[in-house]
């Protein structure tokens, strides 16, 4: 009893698993103009996933849209006074299905408060390069990085993306209301570094934030 008021962990097992779809899966003909189409819906007054849009989809409209899609997913809640529930989809091929970018192993993460979604993520992300998301999107709103890590925001689709080390690529993609970046300096006690610091270095990515997409 004295264990279960310590740590009290609800999990939910969806059972709506169904065989991954083979069409859509590791599509080598994704291009840049089928990324802005998986990231929105007519729907959505931002940028969505499956229709599920932070700040807007309600949290109990999240099992019956994954559902319907027969994705497996898990729905957690660690405390009893949490009111959100964080939802895992992880099965093998199962976000490549419907995210034609996403590896075979992508993992994706739906966060909800009481009421709405709070943030949507996908990692595992392959294929897409910071060239296209500059090509499907435009120039983004500001650039975000923590000293190491880089982020493009796109402030008015509350959406960013997460550039990995090789500073051309995309391996992160995330959807949060509000968009808001909070950096902490392990080194210095967690202390907060605030929300966007300047960016000068690297040249190449810093200074895409007033690029021009060429296109083709």
């Amino acid at each position: 009893m004295r264990i279960r008021r310590m740590v009290w962990i609800v999990v939910l097992l969806a059972l709506a698993c169904g065989a991954i779809p083979a069409a859509g899966q590791g599509d080598g003909d994704a291009t840049p103009a089928d990324l802005r189409q998986l990231l929105s819906d007519p729907g959505c007054q931002a940028a969505c996933v499956l229709g599920i849009e932070p700040g807007v989809t309600l949290a109990m409209e999240v099992p019956p849209i994954l559902e319907a899609r027969h994705v497996c997913y898990n729905a957690l809640r660690l405390f009893p006074d949490d009111p959100g529930l964080t939802f895992t989809i992880d099965e093998v091929g199962r976000i490549a299905a419907f995210f034609p970018f996403a590896a075979e192993d992508a993992r994706m993460i739906i966060g909800t408060g009481s009421d709405v979604v709070l943030d949507l993520g996908i990692t595992g992300i392959e294929r897409i390069m910071v060239d296209d998301v500059l090509e499907a999107f435009g120039p983004p709103s500001d650039i975000a990085t923590d000293g190491e890590d880089y982020w493009l925001l796109y402030d008015s689709l509350r959406l960013d993306f997460h550039i990995g080390d090789d500073h051309t690529s995309i391996y992160h993609i995330h959807l949060n209301l509000p968009l808001t970046f909070s950096f902490v300096n392990p080194d210095d006690g967690g202390t907060a570094l605030g929300s966007v610091l300047p960016c000068s270095e690297p040249a190449e990515i810093c200074s895409i934030a007033t690029a021009t997409p060429t296109g083709d």
